[in-house]
């Protein structure tokens, strides 16, 4: 089978177009005698004369590139830093001198915002002249083409000649708004190949994308939301995006590939992302469509879709299908596809594919890539790759909180890049939490099998699944972090990447070693891949405990304690702060709605709970009975608990056979209200000395002081007040500082 990038799902937001790569069972089977390439240059019956040169291109291509990753593939193109300046490159086409001087003053107007220097390139076409820019104060360069050279070939040589090291593309039928060039010019970075700018008018642009109709590729642009926010783009749109100078002209097609340019803009694209570059799309910088070009007609379109393929082993569709597909067109449409030259550049461009840095990308979350404020160039903060394998934001279980509470202060001292799973899970309402990042990479593709392996070893494996190890991988490359932190012991398996010496850190939210004398086969493996990490931490000193042996540090989970504290007079009510979708939160309040609370109903008439017990939680509550009882209410998830435990007298923590340390107890003491909980759920938090966590050893022994706090109102009152010189050691400022010398003490 032909290697080809092939993204694992649609698009994670409902209402986004999908990105779905075919196989052989999609909507235009390939027959089952061309379901596999041939042993031999295979030999189609009935095709035109030189068809043979475009099938051997094919199966030699085939052949060959199996070994292209043991040849070392390619190196990134072009320096990490550029000198400042844009070139304006405005290729006239065929375009009506009245339009094309109305694009020129655009750009005149826009010169004004631009607070570095530029040049204007202009292209014009072959026997049209060229438009002076009256008040231009800029060098104005015109650069003839020859009558034969095409789209490509013009910007080719216009990419050669310019003298900045970024340049702004420009069709000539756009106006471009005053700050549009000075908006893209913001969100230069090294890893950066192309901003597009939004084209507002018929053929309008955002996020563009590609998608699969029965067998062919069609690109597409999605319309952005109303965020307003930089996002991802799998290619950026040629009549108006600002593009890396070197980047192109790497990137570019040799020679006239399509018929028309915007195929140029797709490979281009996906040439740069493979090399380890990213594209950008800038809805801030806008441009207006003057006059729409014409469109291509049906039979044109279908020889440029198998062209695309034919040149980028873009779908899993067999080469000799590839080929019956062309034989299907117009003989005068579809005769330069079988031209030796042709041939000879599909065979180049697919090896260049294999030989990419980059095989496998998540292309189904290019667009939900975020970029939420542009890199500085005078930032010389140290960059860490934060990774982690579930979804953050908006925080929905105790470890996406420690997380956003502690990269929220890093992010003041550290350039933080973040990667995280379950990409589909993140919606319009993460958006807040993404601002003090400088970029957020979502990915896909986690599949839960039965391997037959212990449930931590396989949980392990397939949480380091191959898409997200490659994306971070490519994060690497692009970003070059000076640290990588992986958060949770599933992502450990993404070690087996380690290269260079660049160190790693890895966060054990709940150490899950035996301590066994006799360690059991989960824990060797475990502790096999933990200690590939240069650096361990715990929640907890219980947890650390279990790490003998190993680098490891302390970094507790913390609470804001700044906030105000309002009594619990007169409140009766219990609350429970624990998402369901951790087991020993499930099995814990259900133990205690069977055991404790209705002893606690028979002594205390009116008593309630609520349970907050996180996203669907009522849904699946309603499968159990100890949940419909009397004065028992199941909330879903909030974003924010405050109000809640304000409104509570007394928060219950009844969990067993947990590890880590519990969020919800140091929340409940912060926000002065006493906490009744096991002593496995108090982990951490035993040797405090806070007055309002009450341990027991059972979740029946909870009934007893439950009721005494809720009958004797005064001494409720008195434990419950916070200590802020006690609270001061779980501040969530205190264990950024743990963390950040952690940072700094492995980074030199």
């Amino acid at each position: 089978m032909l290697y080809s990038e092939r993204p694992d799902c649609a698009h994670g937001r409902q209402g986004q177009a999908s990105l779905h790569m075919p196989s052989r069972t999609d909507s235009s089977p390939v027959p089952q005698q061309l379901a596999a390439v041939a042993p031999g240059p295979p030999r189609a019956q009935g095709t035109p004369a030189d068809s043979r040169w475009l099938v051997r291109a094919l199966w030699l291509s085939n052949r060959v590139q199996p070994w292209i990753p043991k040849w070392g593939g390619q190196r990134l193109a072009g320096a990490t830093d550029w000198q400042p300046g844009v070139s304006i490159i405005l290729p006239q086409l065929d375009w009506p001198a009245t339009e094309v001087d109305h694009s020129v003053q655009s750009i005149v107007r826009a010169a004004r915002e631009i607070p570095e220097p530029l040049e204007l390139i202009l292209l014009p076409a072959s026997g049209q002249p060229a438009i002076a820019p009256p008040g231009a104060n800029f060098p104005v360069r015109r650069l003839r083409s020859p009558a034969a050279c095409g789209f490509a070939q013009s910007v080719t040589r216009a990419a050669r000649a310019a003298r900045f090291d970024w340049v702004y593309l420009l069709d000539a039928a756009m106006e471009i708004e005053p700050g549009a060039i000075a908006e893209a010019m913001r969100w230069r970075a090294p890893q950066v190949f192309a901003i597009g700018s939004q084209i507002v008018g018929d053929s309008a642009s955002g996020w563009n994308d590609v998608r699969l109709e029965g067998d062919v590729t069609v690109p597409f642009a999605a319309s952005p939301d109303g965020s307003g926010l930089t996002r991802g783009n799998l290619f950026a749109d040629s009549r108006a995006a600002l593009f890396r100078a070197c980047v192109l002209r790497a990137v570019l097609p040799r020679g006239e590939p399509y018929l028309a340019p915007q195929w140029n803009d797709v490979e281009i694209g996906i040439r740069a992302w493979r090399a380890g570059y990213e594209a950008l799309f800038c809805p801030g910088s806008r441009v207006h469509q003057v006059n729409r070009a014409p469109e291509q007609s049906a039979d044109a379109r279908r020889r440029d879709q198998l062209q695309f393929d034919l040149r980028n082993a873009w779908t899993h569709l067999a080469p000799q299908h590839l080929v019956e597909m062309a034989m299907q067109g117009k003989t005068e449409t579809h005769a330069a596809l079988w031209q030796p030259d042709n041939a000879c550049r599909v065979f180049l461009s697919r090896l260049k594919a294999s030989a990419a840095p980059v095989h496998e990308l998540p292309w189904s979350h290019l667009r939900t890539k975020y970029y939420p404020v542009p890199r500085r160039r005078d930032d010389t903060r140290p960059t860490v790759l934060v990774a982690a394998p579930y979804a953050l934001f908006p925080p929905t279980h105790g470890g996406a909180h420690r997380i956003h509470h502690l990269l929220e202060r890093v992010a003041q001292r550290y350039r933080v890049i973040l990667l995280s799973d379950e990409g589909q899970s993140y919606g319009d309402t993460s958006a807040p939490y993404l601002a003090h990042f400088e970029a957020v990479h979502f990915a896909g593709g986690r599949k839960e099998q039965d391997s037959g392996e212990p449930p931590r070893i396989a949980r392990m494996r397939s949480h380091s699944h191959a898409l997200l190890e490659n994306e971070l991988r490519r994060i690497m490359a692009a970003y070059h972090p000076q640290l990588v932190h992986i958060e949770y012991v599933e992502l450990a398996l993404l070690a087996r990447r380690r290269k260079g010496r660049t160190p790693w850190i890895l966060t054990l939210h709940d150490c899950l070693l035996s301590g066994a004398a006799e360690p059991t086969r989960e824990d060797a493996f475990e502790r096999e891949w933990i200690g590939r990490f240069d650096h361990l931490i715990a929640c907890g000193e219980q947890d650390a405990a279990l790490l003998r042996g190993l680098p490891v540090s302390v970094v507790p989970n913390g609470a804001d304690i700044r906030g105000p504290y309002t009594p619990s007079a007169e409140l009766r009510d219990l609350l429970f702060l624990g998402p369901f979708r951790y087991q020993p939160n499930w099995d814990g309040i259900r133990e205690f709605l069977g055991e404790t609370y209705p002893a606690l109903r028979g002594r205390i008439p009116g008593i309630r709970i609520h349970i907050l017990g996180g996203v669907d939680a009522p849904a699946r509550a309603r499968g159990c009975e100890t949940f419909g009882q009397p004065g028992v209410y199941v909330h879903d998830h909030v974003d924010d608990v405050a109000p809640w435990l304000r409104a509570c007298a007394v928060t219950v923590n009844p969990i067993r056979n947990n590890r880590g340390t519990c969020l919800k107890v140091i929340e409940s003491l912060a926000a002065g209200r006493v906490c009744v909980s096991t002593r496995e759920g108090a982990r951490g938090f035993l040797r405090s000395g806070l007055d309002g966590l009450i341990a027991v050893d059972a979740v029946s022994d909870l009934t007893e002081p439950i009721a005494r706090l809720l009958q004797d109102e005064e001494t409720r009152l008195k434990l419950e007040a916070p200590d802020a010189d006690k609270l001061a050691a779980f501040s969530w400022e205190r264990a950024a500082e743990k963390q950040m010398a952690i940072y700094e003490r492995l980074i030199g």
